[in-house]
C-alpha cells in the first residue's frame, strides 16, 4: 500500500492539473504543486482542467481502494517539499501556455526521503478565464 501511495504522490507531482485565475500560468502551476504538497485534494481538483478531472478522480478512488481517502493518515505518512522547484512560463497565447518546471522535489515517507529531479514542460489552458495545467495523459508505471 505504501508503495502505491508513494507512486501516486510522485505521479501527481509530475503530471500537472489545472489553474486558479492567478496572474499567469506559472503562478497557477506553482499553486497546484503547493496544493499537492499539502495533500489538499479539494484544491487539486479545483486546479485540474476539465479534461483531466476524470482521470484524477479515478486515481483518487484507486488510492482509497474505492473508499474515502484518509487524508490525515496520508499527511502523517508523507511530507512533500516543492520549495526546490522553479516555474517559468513559455509560449503563452490567449488560451494556452506552457510552464517549464525544474528543480528537485522531495517526498518523505515513513522517515525516508526521496529526491526526484524535475524537468518538464507543463501544458496550460484557460478555462472560464482561469489558467489550468492540463496534461494530455497520466503516466503509466
Amino acid at each position: 500500500m505504501k508503495r502505491g501511495v508513494a507512486w501516486l504522490v510522485i505521479a501527481l507531482l509530475t503530471v500537472p492539473a489545472c489553474g486558479n485565475g492567478t496572474v499567469d500560468a506559472a503562478d497557477t502551476a506553482r499553486t497546484w504543486y503547493e496544493a499537492i504538497s499539502q495533500l489538499d485534494l479539494t484544491r487539486i481538483m479545483d486546479l485540474t482542467c476539465a479534461q483531466q478531472r476524470p482521470a484524477l478522480e479515478q486515481a483518487m478512488r484507486a488510492l482509497g481502494g474505492g473508499a474515502e481517502i484518509d487524508l490525515e493518515a496520508l499527511r502523517e505518512q508523507f511530507q512533500i517539499d516543492v520549495s526546490g522547484l522553479s516555474y517559468e512560463e513559455n509560449g503563452a497565447t490567449d488560451e494556452t501556455s506552457t510552464v517549464r518546471i525544474t528543480g528537485v522535489l522531495k517526498v518523505t515517507a515513513s522517515g525516508h526521503t526521496q529526491e526526484q529531479a524535475v524537468d518538464q514542460e507543463v501544458p496550460m489552458v484557460k478555462e472560464s478565464g482561469e489558467w489550468r495545467v492540463c496534461a494530455s495523459a497520466l503516466p503509466s508505471n
